[in-house]
């Protein structure tokens, strides 16, 4: 019965010598300087919402008739409207990808 004892102690301290964990390495700390976006994101824009904005094109008219001449007109002048907000938008970000690489050392020329 001793040696049963003995062995069973023998087992559970052996046992429990190889779960010995890792020390935890440090945690790292990061910064993160945020810029913030000058100017607004513009609204996306599906093609029903453009067609709600500046009319539709009517199918049994000619093509080239008045009426649709001036609907073709307004929805140009939504859309060109449209992409100079996104154009502004991408000079946004241009500008603030150059300030956070100007700011680490970095900075490519364009």
């Amino acid at each position: 019965m001793q040696r049963a004892v003995l062995l069973l102690i023998c087992l559970t301290i052996g046992s429990a010598a190889g779960c010995a964990t890792a020390p935890q390495p440090s945690p790292t700390v990061l910064t993160v300087r945020h810029v913030m976006t000058p100017c607004p994101h513009p609204p996306d824009m599906t093609a029903e919402q453009l067609a709600t904005m500046a009319g539709r094109v009517d199918g049994d008219a000619p093509f080239d008739g008045p009426g649709n001449v001036d609907v073709l007109t307004a929805r140009h002048e939504v859309i060109r409207a449209h992409v100079k907000l996104l154009e502004a938008a991408l000079r946004c970000y241009d500008s603030q990808a150059q300030a956070g690489q100007a700011d680490e050392g970095g900075a490519d020329e364009r």
